[in-house]
């Protein structure tokens, strides 16, 4: 079995759309401030526009760990 875990941080954009970033690998030590703070600190840059100039990363909304285990079934091996 293989696991892997990212952090998803979840924002809103200027029209109200969900939009995600995903950290591969990330530490399993972040709290719900230091999510927080790195969040706004995101938003507060307003580095990020779409083709129409608008806040892409406009509010956080989330912050969590998704897992994912995968176990092999059937793989073909080279003789």
């Amino acid at each position: 079995m293989k696991d892997s875990m990212v952090l998803e941080l979840i924002f809103l954009d200027a029209a109200g759309k969900t939009r995600k970033i995903t950290i591969n690998q990330p530490t399993e030590t972040i709290n719900k401030e230091t999510a927080e703070a790195v969040m706004q600190t995101l938003v507060d840059c307003d580095l990020f526009k779409d083709e129409k100039g608008l806040d892409m990363y406009a509010t956080p909304v989330a912050a969590r760990y998704v897992e994912r285990n995968v176990t092999d079934v059937y793989a073909y091996e080279e003789a």
